[in-house]
């Protein structure tokens, strides 16, 4: 896991294996036009139909665009933190077991809120395709982040 000094602040107190895993945020697999294959969240409401045909590292832009889940409704951000942690040990544990020949990213990041807008956790997936990541993992880039966040990578 690579995280940048943001994300360790919120981290440092959290003993990771009190976190249970989520349940509420499983992963279909599917398959584009070529019968190359594309992970969703299941509760997206994501269909294929009417989609252009995705192909190759579109499908990794894809999975970011519809695999996104909000944690909000707490001003206190370590119980956002929590929650969202527990969909990452879902989400890699179904990766490990159902997926285990693919590798896959999980982004996790953290929105302080301001005035208008509670704090938030948001976490999301994509499967790496052809080298292809959106966000790179080194500890240079992270640190470029204004928020916190943390990278899984899964199968790598």
């Amino acid at each position: 896991m690579m995280k940048n000094r943001a994300m360790h602040y919120f981290l440092r107190d959290i003993d990771m294996d009190r976190i249970s895993p989520s349940n509420g945020h499983p992963i279909t697999s599917h398959q584009n036009k070529t019968e190359e294959p594309l992970w969703i969240v299941s509760n997206t409401g994501f269909s294929l139909n009417g989609c252009k045909p995705f192909i190759g590292t579109e499908l990794t832009d894809l999975e970011w665009d519809e695999n996104e889940v909000t944690i909000d409704g707490s001003d206190r951000v370590e119980e956002l933190l929590k929650e969202t942690l527990g969909i990452l040990k879902q989400w890699k544990n179904q990766m490990e077991t159902d997926f285990p020949l693919d590798k896959f990213d999980i982004i996790l990041s953290i929105d302080y809120g301001d005035e208008d807008v509670e704090p938030s956790a948001t976490i999301r997936f994509y499967a790496i395709r052809d080298h292809y990541r959106i966000v790179e993992i080194n500890q240079m880039n992270l640190e470029n982040f204004v928020q916190p966040i943390l990278v899984e990578c899964v199968g790598c």
